[in-house]
């Protein structure tokens, strides 16, 4: 998701998860279908050989932890100071034995998890816990087969796939989150900042644990801003094409955008298309929420949940229960469409946009678009928050030979010229971090869940984050998931903008179809209607048939019985 070294672009081998998985849990099955998606190129034997360990962060050990990590450990701001355990509070377990982190090497935050694995081994001597990060090449084949294989790590890179997690291969971290976290005295569940805390949309089980946030957004730089005299942000629809129509006039590209595949089905482009469809979509939640006698229902939010389009975070987690099995029965059954008035209309508003990125778009990855930015020579530039720490990368390294500018930001705008549109337009706004934890036995699976319990505590996550922020490699994702967690303030001004907007895929579900071959038959056929080569009938018709065709496909591989929705799907093992 994010950047180590300038000029490899990583992101998209992670927001395939990010954004088609955990945050489009809101479309209720898409985010099953992106793990499936991620899982089809088949997985090595549950042997196979795991990838070289980087040297991202060293292996930490009670008694043979290496120089470079106590020095990282103990040479933490002060604004985290060391945890004090509250002396009324005893741990209801026995903590001893090992702890094995074979989390991803992205965004350095192994370094900050070994960081509070030094303050928690000097807490409890009798546990030692090793950091051991994994490539990001190959990771998500290779955690996959340990899983399988029955591994002994204690935290993964969420390799989940559908089947794995409707077998049961991960602990679910529900009845943890409703207990006392012992070094806060707090619920666990309360001490996280809402909708941050997203179950599996199939099991009704959390199996992500997330740290931060990720939320979606518009830079500008400010020199070409001030230079053809534009003054404040966009915050509607006919105020961003004027910024847009500025900028041309002035021959300097408005905006660069990936026009590969992962740009219209993950990111850059596919962000703008699904945030935005779901102003026009937001009332499909009538449709493909959960109902008395369902499954997943629950009484005490669903019986009295209200549709509420002016309210931003109405439909968000924990407010209404979606039942994926319902939105599936609604596209066979015609209730749902992506041939509709409002995204035809959005689809016109989209081609406008268009009409201002780089010539010969389709096919540029992201890198070289982002780029464009970066020397610049455009605008505005879509990205999420990672950014604000690959632009420090990119700037700092005096090999890209970048000269320096100011960036402002500004939030996705609404649509003010269709009457088409339901509500304001929000934003992709997700937790970030996707570890799971693999059952074992319930002592260990509770003692891996407590050294997270621990990590979470105010002062243990400050020095995390800022251990994180030490890290030369460094790559902040953006803002923690908990309360009360103290950034240093550069990274407070930063993520100022997050928030208030609300989660913008949970109203429109399907756009970017319902299953790995419906969303590559969609890419194909929105970069033909994009470049004038199929008309808008011929594309609706095509985009639907595809649906149409995904719907047996996609009943098959979850178990869901479309006649029969309040039935708790039952996927093949």
């Amino acid at each position: 998701m994010s950047e180590k070294r300038p000029g490899s672009d990583r992101s998209h081998r992670v927001v395939r998860r990010t954004f088609l998985g955990t945050a489009a849990v809101a479309t209720g099955v898409v985010a099953a279908t992106a793990l499936l998606e991620a899982c089809s190129s088949g997985s090595p034997a549950a042997n196979s050989s795991a990838p070289a360990t980087t040297s991202a962060a060293p292996s930490v050990a009670a008694s043979s932890a290496s120089p470079a990590a106590v020095s990282q450990a103990t040479t933490a701001p002060a604004a985290s100071p060391v945890y004090t355990p509250i002396p009324t509070v005893t741990a209801p377990l026995k903590h001893e034995g090992t702890i094995l982190a074979n989390i991803e090497d992205d965004y350095s935050h192994a370094s900050g998890m070994a960081a509070v694995a030094q303050e928690y081994m000097k807490l409890y001597p009798k546990v030692e816990i090793k950091i051991d990060p994994k490539p990001i090449d190959g990771y998500i084949d290779w955690a996959r087969a340990q899983v399988v294989g029955g591994t002994k790590a204690s935290y993964l890179r969420d390799c989940t796939c559908p089947d794995l997690v409707a077998a049961g291969k991960f602990v679910d971290l529900t009845p943890y989150l409703k207990a006392v976290n012992p070094y806060t005295n707090k619920v666990w569940q309360t001490m996280f900042q809402e909708g941050t805390i997203i179950p599996d949309s199939n099991t009704g089980q959390v199996v992500q644990f997330n740290m931060f946030r990720v939320y979606v957004l518009w830079f500008y730089n400010r020199q070409l801003w001030d230079q053809v005299g534009l003054k404040d942000p966009p915050k509607t629809w006919t105020e961003f094409i004027k910024v847009l129509q500025t900028f041309q006039d002035a021959k300097i590209l408005p905006t660069p955008m990936a026009g590969d595949y992962d740009g219209w089905a993950r990111m850059g482009i596919s962000w703008l298309d699904r945030i935005t469809a779901d102003a026009y979509m937001r009332d499909s939640i009538n449709i493909i929420r959960a109902q008395p006698g369902d499954w997943d229902y629950d009484p005490k939010i669903d019986a009295t949940w209200k549709y509420d389009p002016k309210d931003p975070y109405n439909d968000a987690f924990g407010k209404v229960t979606r039942n994926p099995v319902r939105m599936i029965q609604a596209f066979r059954d015609g209730k749902l469409s992506v041939d509709n008035p409002g995204y035809r209309d959005w689809w016109r508003h989209l081609k406008q946009f268009l009409k201002y990125i780089q010539p010969g778009f389709l096919g540029v990855n992201r890198d070289t678009a982002r780029q464009l930015f970066l020397t610049g020579k455009a605008g505005i530039w879509m990205d999420a928050t990672w950014f604000f720490s690959q632009f420090e990368h990119f700037m700092g390294d005096p090999a890209n030979g970048l000269k320096r500018f100011d960036y402002g930001t500004f939030n996705l705008v609404d649509i003010d010229d269709s009457k088409l549109v339901q509500a304001p337009t929000r934003t992709i706004d997700n937790p970030a971090g996707y570890w799971v934890i693999p059952k074992k036995n319930q002592a260990q699976n509770d003692l891996e869940v407590d050294f997270l319990m621990f990590m979470t505590e105010p002062k243990m996550a400050g020095l995390l984050v800022n251990t994180t922020l030490t890290d030369p490699k460094y790559d902040l994702v953006g803002p923690p998931t908990l309360k009360d967690v103290a950034l240093p303030k550069v990274w407070e001004d930063r993520f100022a903008v997050i928030g208030g907007r609300g989660q913008g895929e949970g109203g429109a579900p399907g756009i970017h179809g319902i299953d790995p071959q419906s969303q590559r038959e969609w890419v194909a056929l929105a970069q033909q209607y994009a470049t004038d080569k199929l008309s808008e009938d011929d594309f609706f018709k095509k985009f639907e048939a595809s649906i149409m065709q995904a719907v047996p496909r996609v009943a098959k591989t979850q178990g869901f019985d479309l006649d029969h929705p309040e039935k708790k799907p039952n996927p093949p093992k």
